[in-house]
């Protein structure tokens, strides 16, 4: 993707005045379960799992904007400890079983916080257009809650009740 941009009245929305323009935006319908992501570590390019001329393709692309948003205000160190949680929950259950309740409580608090910043400038940049692009918004929180952010709450709830059968 070049570039995208949506303008109403007064409100725009391009996504090059968010993103550096070395950013890449691939889609890759193929992603499956993975779903939606952002590398930024090596490669600056963002996956986005479906079609981008769908509801679900243009809040999957704000939401990894908005991580982008959400990184470039972190230290160096605060950005590492972000990708390893959310790497460690959504791939790591036995291995985080053996962190303190504690650990677990602060990585999943902090990966959960991350998620939702990210999708608050989502919801941010996008909600002026959700009527033209026939987004309700019933249906934006319900995608946001049961399906991505219940994604991290399944992957939480799966290491406490691991934890708790290991006593």
């Amino acid at each position: 993707l070049e570039g995208l941009s949506f303008n109403k009245k007064n409100t725009s929305y391009d996504i090059y005045e968010i993103l550096p323009k070395d950013y890449k935006i691939m889609f890759l319908p193929s992603l499956g379960e993975v779903g939606s992501f952002i590398s930024i570590i090596e490669e600056k390019i963002i996956f986005i799992d479906g079609d981008i001329l769908t509801p679900r393709g243009l809040l999957s692309l704000a939401h990894e904007v908005g991580h982008f948003q959400d990184f470039s205000k972190l230290s160096d160190r605060d950005f590492k400890i972000f990708v390893l949680s959310a790497s460690l929950l959504r791939t790591s259950v036995d291995y985080l079983v053996d962190f303190s309740k504690d650990d677990i409580e602060n990585i999943s608090e902090n990966t959960l916080r991350r998620e939702r910043n990210a999708w608050a400038f989502a919801l941010h940049d996008l909600r002026h257009f959700f009527d033209d692009l026939g987004i309700k918004q019933k249906d934006v929180y319900t995608y946001i809650h049961k399906s991505s952010l219940k994604t991290y709450s399944d992957s939480i709830n799966e290491i406490i009740d691991k934890k708790e059968s290991n006593k």
